[in-house]
């Protein structure tokens, strides 16, 4: 399934680039696995007792080497869950930066994501997994913008 989306950084390209490629970027780790816990709490909402019920699944993120395309960035990004893998999908993606001005970058997240669970677990995405996806992945671009933004203007 095809996925994308994306957000604007308030910091400076250069900035933005090279904090997204320090080695220890556990701070995009952490940032993955919550919004992983937002989607999950998004599908776990219990209508009928008006409770939420919270799931936490930890999720592992790993960067590929940046390349150059036109102006940007690309960063080739893949993130699965750690633990029972085939019950939860995988994410290939390209996280891509792209300067929108001396203070400000695009950045762009196009991906495609695997159903766990084979033909059954297709059906239900086109029902309502893929809404869980989407909200997925805006959290994690926005808690990405917010992280990068705080650690260039730090």
């Amino acid at each position: 399934m095809l996925i994308q989306d994306f957000v604007q950084v308030k910091a400076p390209y250069a900035a933005v680039r090279d904090r997204l490629l320090e080695p220890a970027s556990g701070w995009l780790t952490d940032g993955a696995t919550d919004a992983y816990a937002d989607g999950e709490r998004l599908f776990l909402t219990v209508t009928a007792t008006g409770g939420e019920v919270t799931v936490g699944k930890r999720v592992q993120v790993e960067l590929g080497a940046a390349y150059a395309r036109g102006e940007g960035s690309v960063v080739r990004l893949n993130w699965w869950a750690t633990g029972a893998q085939r019950l939860f999908p995988t994410l290939d993606a390209d996280l891509e930066l792209m300067p929108m001005g001396p203070d400000q970058v695009m950045l762009t997240l196009m991906g495609r994501y695997e159903p766990p669970l084979g033909a059954v677990g297709r059906a239900v995405d086109r029902l309502v997994l893929h809404r869980i996806a989407e909200a997925c992945i805006r959290s994690f671009l926005h808690r990405t913008a917010a992280n990068l933004e705080r650690a260039t203007s730090a």
